[in-house]
């Protein structure tokens, strides 16, 4: 048995809309907020809350990380499209038999 592969475009779009709405959300974590927090808080949040430096470096490079993986699906995306019509261009030129 032959197994398939395929990329549905659809799929490809969801994934980029999703990675480029956690990138804004992660970049948008406001540690002052996290701080006044009430109740119980665990030991990332109080980890974030002691370090705000070094957290909010974190938390900019784990957006930045989804937006250079945005970026990178965009790309392939893109190739992939120009690929498939090149390849399916060919086809239409084979002269019929």
């Amino acid at each position: 048995m032959v197994e398939s592969f395929g990329v549905a475009p659809q799929v490809v779009a969801a994934i980029i809309r999703t990675w480029e709405q956690q990138a804004g959300f992660v970049r948008e974590i406001d540690l002052h907020e996290l701080a006044e927090l009430p109740g119980a808080q665990s030991r990332v949040l109080a980890a974030l809350r002691t370090f705000p430096a070094p957290s909010r470096a974190v938390i900019d490079s784990i957006a930045d990380r989804l937006g250079e993986m945005t970026s990178a699906l965009k790309l392939f995306d893109a190739e992939t499209g120009a690929t498939d019509r090149t390849a399916a261009e060919r086809f239409r030129q084979l002269p019929g038999r």
